[in-house]
């Protein structure tokens, strides 16, 4: 069942900057943390990521915008043109969201300079749960 996007609980607004591995995470992030995806900043331009983005937006209910091979510049526009609470992606985006004044941001995707993850979850419902606060 999806969760309609006008819900009466508090939600996140979300920014990612992902590549195909992210596709899922986007699912995971909206259905069980409540995190909206405002925009979604893929690496790649690879037609296959395309189809399967838009088939799990659509199952999803979720309309972000969306920009493929995004570089460092677009993204730095991009999260200065859209209000969100959070930021997902490497470590150089989570030092952008912090020179912009966005709270929140994890750098979980290639390169990850803070944590070795050898004996603990690093994606899925437990590993994202133990990284994210609440908004």
């Amino acid at each position: 069942m999806v969760t309609p996007v006008a819900s009466t609980a508090l939600q996140c607004r979300l920014a990612l900057r992902i590549g195909m591995l992210g596709i899922g995470l986007v699912r995971m992030l909206f259905e069980e943390l409540e995190m909206i995806p405002e925009v979604l900043l893929f690496r790649s331009a690879m037609p296959d990521s395309r189809l399967i983005l838009e088939r799990e937006l659509d199952s999803l209910g979720l309309a972000p915008r969306v920009a493929f091979s995004a570089d460092g510049y677009q993204i730095k526009q991009t999260l200065e043109e859209f209000d969100v609470d959070a930021v997902i992606g490497s470590a150089w985006e989570k030092y952008m969201a912090e020179e912009l004044g966005i709270k929140i941001a994890f750098d979980v995707f290639s390169p990850t300079n803070r944590e070795t993850y050898v004996d603990k979850p690093y994606f899925g419902y437990e590993g994202m749960i133990k990284k994210t606060p609440p908004c």
